[in-house]
């Protein structure tokens, strides 16, 4: 399995920008092939010693790196990244990454 994770910094007008983020932009995104799963978080996140200097953070999955390099080349990925020039501020933060499960633990 492979996850995209998004890290939002906080917008000027976080109302304004939670209303294009879920009214429009979600919409988008989960037209995306081979998307899995897409999880947001419900509140702004913190850190373990307090605030965070992001406003949102987003996990995309796919069950493989070719599905998620699909995906992220597709027709229907460019149209939600256009769409984010138009609302999100600048400075968002993507990872991308395999994930391997480790507990329980096997041997």
């Amino acid at each position: 399995m492979v996850k995209a994770l998004i890290l939002y910094p906080k917008p000027d007008d976080r109302a304004a920008f939670e209303r294009h983020y879920y009214d429009i932009h979600l919409p988008l995104v989960r037209k995306i092939p081979h998307l899995k799963s897409l999880s947001v978080n419900r509140d702004p996140p913190t850190t373990l010693v307090g605030k965070s200097p992001y406003h949102l953070v987003v996990e995309l999955e796919f069950a493989s790196q070719q599905d998620c390099d699909a995906a992220f080349a597709s027709a229907e990925s460019r149209l939600a990244a256009e769409d984010l020039a138009t609302f999100a501020p600048p400075g968002r933060v993507r990872f991308v990454y395999e994930v391997r499960s480790v507990m329980p633990e096997t041997a």
